[in-house]
């Protein structure tokens, strides 16, 4: 089997990004105000910079392994004000902006959404989307019911995070491009070690208000790989919030009448709350791992849980634990009745190795 991906043609999304900012150069930003501020965020990244009083600009070396995490500092620690009304533009090496370049200079909201998105679209182009999997195990016997593929991609500086990508496609409108990029990697790691039980699968409520074409794409993928519906969970993360809930109703519909089962993941974290239960009405609820760290000695994270389990037993929602990394945290969340458990204490998230690997087969 091929082990380079190749995302589909068919996504409806160009892949033809503008050219990256490759090799070193300089950034050079006009502040309307906020000059101090730049200064600041510029000397706390350790970058060199040149001010020219004349005109308020601020020349700040940067380089291709650099400039993105740099405009993340930028994009988080200047106010809404300050991003829009500085003006940016880059020059490579050490020229000086010319008459012609000026227009090309634009918001400093808009280039870092430009920057980033042209940085999460070389990462896809050039295969560097990775995925690990981290297992999720029946509680009581600990038995591996399957594993989540989480979202990673490898740079010359090791192993980028999940959340950054994310940040980046939901600036640059490119939610389900990722999304889609990261399925292929994850069925094709997961043919590529045999592997066998559940795929969790994550997926954004913007890709998720998309159904038919979400649907269609992950159907696709289990024709190609030779993986049953009933094998994949996917999970609608709640990193964001639903702005379509209608539209995610359809796709737990269609994706239930497709034979794939569906997660609401994150639950007490972020966005969630118990009306998308209700509206969704999931096979699956993911405590969320801020709501089970230490859950044994935190009276009101107990509470919660414990309303969250009963209240899906009741209703037929089968639970996970995410999160999990002591054993006071396992018997105290096993007592409660959870389903399943995920963390540390049972593996942590990495890549599957190419051979046989013996887990449990079970519809759970």
């Amino acid at each position: 089997m091929n082990d380079s991906p190749s995302y589909p043609a068919e996504l409806g999304v160009s892949m033809a990004l503008p050219d990256p900012l490759r090799g070193s150069g300089r950034l050079f930003l006009w502040p309307k105000s906020g000059g101090q501020a730049l200064r600041r965020l510029a000397e706390e990244a350790e970058r060199r910079f040149d001010v020219y009083d004349a005109d308020g600009c601020l020349a700040i070396e940067v380089n291709e392994d650099n400039i993105v995490g740099f405009l993340g500092r930028l994009r988080k620690g200047l106010s809404e004000e300050d991003l829009e009304e500085t003006r940016a533009l880059f020059k490579p090496g050490l020229d000086e902006p010319s008459l012609s370049d000026f227009p090309r200079a634009d918001s400093l909201r808009t280039f870092i959404t430009f920057a980033r998105g042209k940085w999460l679209g070389e990462l896809m182009s050039e295969k560097r989307i990775a995925v690990f999997f981290q297992p999720i195990v029946h509680a009581g016997s600990h038995e591996v019911l399957g594993h989540e593929a989480l979202a990673r991609a490898r740079s010359k500086a090791g192993v980028v995070g999940p959340l950054r990508m994310l940040s980046a496609a939901r600036d640059a409108s490119l939610l389900p491009t990722f999304d889609y990029a990261v399925h292929e990697v994850a069925f094709q790691e997961r043919a590529n070690a045999r592997a066998e039980g559940k795929l969790f699968l994550n997926t954004t409520p913007t890709t998720a208000s998309e159904p038919d074409l979400v649907l269609e794409h992950v159907r696709r993928l289990c024709r190609l790989y030779g993986t049953r519906p009933a094998d994949v969970i996917l999970e609608i993360t709640e990193s964001e919030k639903m702005s379509q809930p209608d539209q995610v109703e359809r796709f737990v519909t269609r994706a239930r009448d497709d034979g794939f089962s569906v997660a609401l993941d994150d639950l007490g974290a972020g966005f969630s709350n118990l009306n998308m239960i209700h509206r969704l009405r999931p096979d699956i609820v993911k405590l969320d791992m801020e709501l089970t760290r230490n859950i044994h000695d935190d009276e009101y994270k107990a509470v919660i849980a414990q309303k969250i389990v009963e209240l899906a037993k009741t209703v037929g929602i089968r639970t996970v634990a995410e999160g999990v990394e002591t054993e006071d945290e396992r018997d105290w969340l096993e007592a409660q009745g959870i389903d399943y458990l995920q963390g540390f204490l049972f593996g942590r998230p990495e890549d599957l190795p190419r051979d046989t690997l013996d887990l449990a087969s079970t519809d759970g």
